[in-house]
């Protein structure tokens, strides 16, 4: 799917419901590179018919209790940025699109799939810069991730940095300091 895209669609009655089963299959190296295929399909409008159970599936995939124990957390990692791309390209399409960008968010700052961590942080942004209203509401859980990852190579881009600065000097220090949840000391630090 990764390779081919569009040229991939004619293939999908063949393997796209196996694919979307094995989201939340018992090994993680499937349910990662099941969510791959996911993330890869999405952009191609031919998705949309696929969207809505594919987001259940992802959310099934962030939500399972071992989710982020030691083992797991790539393959976590990897369906949060598929269930994000999802809501994204096919907002239309996902029933309850609040619920599952909250939990695009939570799932956020990716820091183990290094391959997916920088073009999810930018999927953020892009959501954040067309003011969704869930992201407003949770600014403060925003403003966290973007301070997280600012400046780390693996996990931001030049672009993102500069995109997460502006942002930050547009909220200003006083209304970073009243953000809630308040900020770590670490975070407070960066």
């Amino acid at each position: 799917v990764e390779k081919l895209g569009e040229e991939s669609v004619q293939l999908w009655p063949h393997f796209m419901a196996h694919a979307l089963d094995a989201v939340v299959d018992e090994d993680s190296w499937v349910r990662q590179a099941s969510a791959y295929a996911v993330l890869h399909a999405s952009p191609c409008p031919a998705f949309a018919e696929f969207a809505a159970a594919a987001a259940g599936r992802l959310v099934q995939a962030v939500s399972h209790p071992k989710a982020n124990h030691e083992g797991n957390k790539e393959a976590t990692e990897a369906a949060t940025a598929a269930l994000g791309r999802v809501c994204r390209q096919h907002a239309g399409s996902v029933a309850g699109l609040d619920a599952h960008l909250l939990l695009f968010l939570n799932g956020l700052p990716l820091v183990q799939d290094l391959e997916q961590a920088a073009s999810t942080h930018e999927l953020l942004m892009e959501f954040l810069r067309e003011s969704h209203p869930l992201l407003q509401e949770h600014a403060g859980k925003v403003c966290e991730v973007f301070i997280e990852i600012y400046g780390r190579e693996a996990l931001s881009s030049d672009a993102l940095n500069e995109g997460i600065r502006a942002l930050l000097l547009e909220i200003g220090e006083e209304r970073l300091r009243q953000m809630q949840p308040p900020f770590s000391e670490k975070h407070k630090k960066r």
